[in-house]
């Protein structure tokens, strides 16, 4: 998913909530009831199987199950006891938290391990328990000559997360080496009360490699991370691999899913239910990069963190369910390259081509030809324009629609003298509001959900004495239903680094238009804020009524290749002041710090505010929709 901003920017990107438990005591007047006994608690282990046998240089896995008893519900700790040189006791959970009753107990031998019997006393102890013991005897017979048989095991993905009341799958593969050919059995260990595994099929043949492995977490399993141990045994010989599952409560209130092409996917994802709801990380489900979570409140915030060559970028979004919901997540993924050439363009002319939001530009007196890179897949249309160099004025215009060609496809000649091309009408365009500002227009081509994205021409250093000017555009009658066009005009402040203004509409039918200019951003007051393991900033600024929809900071560590920003609704802010700041995430599972703001280091920013009509937020925009936007730039970084 995309950052709404007034242009296409970034993306929207959690979930969950604590529970509480209330325990309520009473006294009654006068009366004293006596208080029964305390049941003692107890605590017992069994190993399953409890003799193993096992050849020199290999290894094996038995089970570790625990009882509670009496008052006693607490965690786990295992131990291993008795071990001789060359042989090593792991545990696929070394503590047992509270409803898990079992983890698997590997043990691997050394090639020159003697042949006997070992036996491993296996102890769990708990507080307030006595210590628990059960003994594990392996039978070591040697090592035969010739290549070790060996098994491998390999669980993808090796992480997920999955709501509760729903099932996830994985892929289980095997690998068999040194001899081994026999078939193979899988079994799970580990799984809290109500999660359970299925197997597409439990036993491996020895014809295949691969099981679908579903896990299905019940209604009532508690939110949180749990690690299942998969075992892959053969004869004579066991493995282990472990799936993180992170589990997510069922739904409460609105669902909201963001959904990431491949290449955008991001690197960490973190959810805020509420205003002031802890920041809780949410995983995609297995296989995908999509992300789901759901809010019981009216509003919250999204937190992604991105790898940008080699350093990151945090980004934030505040609004309210319903505009999370509404964010447009129709643009499809590009990937593909396109390749084209062009004729009919001759010297000082240009042509500008579009195909879905993957844009080129053609030189003649350089090359006729020319590659369209990030394409989406599905069908697009093209939009090409030939524009006078000199005037930035379009000629001749071919729409295609429906162009879905494979990667490494070549489109047909894109001939401007040919009988698709098609001459654009023109109107005229007056800036009213710029003042003494230098500004430029520039009109564009949208196809459906904004499939293309085309220049049409450009009108460069327009002040205000210079009165209506002339711009090109696409006629009506070859527009098809929901296409628009889309004209913006950008006036620099005197100072052109540290304040500029937009101002734009969508339109059908081309017309005399007037673009009015919204005021020069209020200064906005920007602070570090200190005493947290990363910077974070805080941003204050007036509302301005004509860019009243929302906000938008940046913050870059050009030194540091940090990277950070916040869009804000007013929805979410409900109005007034803004008065906002990037939070404090880093209680959210999987957060790294490295990944923030540093201390110590200086911040460049901007910040911008938004009227009207927001790219990417609005799923309708119709003819006549206005949008209006304000920047300042600081010359002066934070320090």
């Amino acid at each position: 998913m995309l950052s709404p901003s007034a242009a296409p920017a970034r993306r929207v990107r959690d979930l969950l909530a604590a529970a509480a438990v209330l325990l309520l005591t009473a006294c009654g007047g006068g009366d004293s009831t006596p208080t029964p006994p305390a049941v003692p608690g107890t605590l017992t282990v069994a190993m399953a199987p409890a003799s193993l046998p096992l050849v020199a240089g290999t290894s094996g896995t038995s089970t570790a199950t625990i009882t509670r008893g009496g008052s006693f519900t607490g965690a786990v700790a295992l131990t291993a006891e008795g071990a001789p040189t060359g042989v090593t006791i792991t545990f696929a959970s070394a503590t047992l938290g509270v409803g898990v009753t079992s983890t698997v107990v590997t043990v691997a031998t050394i090639n020159s391990l003697a042949a006997g019997s070992y036996p491993v006393v296996i102890k769990a102890s708990g507080t307030g328990v006595t210590v628990a013991s059960a003994t594990l005897t392996l039978t070591v017979t040697a090592a035969p000559p010739g290549p070790t048989p060996t098994l491998g095991l390999t669980l993808t993905p090796a992480a997920t997360s999955i709501v509760a009341g729903t099932s996830g799958t994985a892929a289980a593969a095997i690998v068999r080496g040194g001899g081994f050919t026999g078939p193979v059995t899988l079994s799970a260990a580990g799984l809290p009360a109500g999660m359970t595994i299925a197997y597409s099929r439990a036993t491996i043949p020895d014809t295949a490699a691969t099981s679908t492995l579903t896990v299905t977490v019940g209604s009532g399993v508690a939110a949180g991370p749990y690690t299942v141990v998969v075992t892959a045994a053969g004869t004579g010989l066991t493995t282990t691999a472990s799936i993180a599952v992170t589990v997510t409560a069922p739904v409460v209130g609105a669902s909201i899913n963001v959904a990431y092409c491949a290449a955008d996917a991001p690197l960490w994802f973190a959810y805020q239910d509420g205003a002031s709801g802890a920041w809780t990380r949410v995983l995609p489900a297995a296989g995908t990069n999509s992300y789901t979570f759901s809010m019981a409140s009216t509003k919250g915030g999204v937190a992604v963190v991105d790898t940008v060559g080699p350093g990151y970028e945090l980004s934030v979004i505040y609004a309210t369910v319903a505009e999370f919901q509404s964010f447009d997540q129709t643009l499809q993924c590009g990937a593909k390259t396109i390749n084209g050439s062009v004729a009919g363009v001759t010297t000082p002319q240009v042509a500008n081509i579009a195909l879905g939001y993957s844009t080129a530009a053609v030189i003649p007196n350089v090359s006729t030809a020319f590659a369209l890179n990030g394409v989406p897949g599905g069908a697009q249309n093209l939009f090409a324009a030939r524009v006078n160099g000199t005037t930035q004025r379009a000629d001749r215009l071919i729409l295609r629609r429906g162009v879905n060609l494979p990667d490494g496809g070549t489109l047909p000649l894109l001939d401007f003298n040919a009988t698709e091309a098609f001459a654009p009408v023109s109107a005229n365009v007056t800036l009213s509001g710029i003042g003494s500002d230098t500004a430029s227009i520039v009109t564009l081509y949208n196809g459906v959900r904004g499939s293309s994205y085309g220049t049409i021409g450009t009108l460069y250093n327009y002040l205000a004495a210079s009165g209506p000017k002339p711009f090109d555009a696409v006629p009506a009658a070859q527009l098809i239903t929901d296409e628009l066009q889309q004209m913006q005009a950008v006036a620099l402040g005197a100072n052109a680094v540290q304040t500029s203004r937009t101002s734009g509409v969508y339109f059908a039918t081309p017309a005399d238009v007037t673009l009015t200019m919204g005021p020069v951003i209020s200064t906005p007051t920007v602070t570090r804020i200190t005493g947290t393991s990363n910077s974070r900033v805080r941003v204050q600024l007036s509302l301005q009524t004509e860019y009243g929809r929302a906000f938008n900071a940046d913050f870059a560590q050009a030194s540091a290749n940090r990277t950070a920003s916040m869009f804000v609704t007013t929805g979410y802010t409900g109005g007034g002041a803004w008065d906002v700041s990037l939070p404090d995430v880093s209680a959210a599972a999987g957060w790294q710090n490295t990944w923030g703001l540093l201390n110590g280091t200086a911040i460049d920013w901007s910040v911008s505010v938004n009227g009207g009509a927001i790219f990417l937020l609005d799923r309708t925009v119709t003819s006549g929709t206005t949008f209006r936007s304000a920047l300042f730039e600081t010359a002066t970084p934070l320090p």
